[in-house]
């Protein structure tokens, strides 16, 4: 996994708002895939739209890019929220490898997500994206009311 060195940012607000709003069009894409029953692509989504929007809030409270991490539960802990998120969302990062890579033998990895699984992801990452903006923005505000050094 590549380290990315911590870098500030010059206007958090943007950055934060760019991240959130990729971390909505993924779960809408997820909505979508969920229709036309593509299930595994939903799940995969929905585990992309909680990365992001776990690295908006990682960007609002500590003002610098995140990790470079595709670790949910990494992202959740480094973030404060692991303990508000649901554990399944917490091992999206363990399903997102399951249904993107064939192993040599079994089923194909499409074949694995399930319409019930998808829904509950699905309506899970929906829950966890509005408690996630809430806490960018007292995360914002928290450092818009600190005194900068003279």
């Amino acid at each position: 996994m590549g380290k990315r060195k911590p870098t500030k940012i010059e206007d958090v607000q943007v950055q934060v708002a760019r991240w959130m709003a990729q971390a909505q069009h993924d779960l809408e894409s997820a909505r979508k895939n969920f229709r036309i029953k593509v299930y595994d692509v939903a799940i995969v989504l929905c585990e992309q739209s909680l990365e992001k929007a776990l690295k908006a809030l990682y960007i609002a409270q500590r003002q610098e890019f995140a990790p470079r991490s595709h670790d949910v539960a990494f992202l959740a802990s480094e973030t404060n929220l692991r303990p508000q998120l649901d554990a399944t969302l917490l091992q999206l990062q363990d399903l997102y490898f399951l249904l993107r890579y064939p192993e040599p033998e079994g089923p194909l990895p499409f074949a694995l997500a399930t319409r019930e699984d998808a829904q509950k992801i699905i309506k899970l990452t929906a829950l966890a994206l509005p408690m996630i903006r809430t806490e960018c923005e007292d995360a914002q505000k928290e450092h818009s009311e600190t005194p900068k050094p003279s």
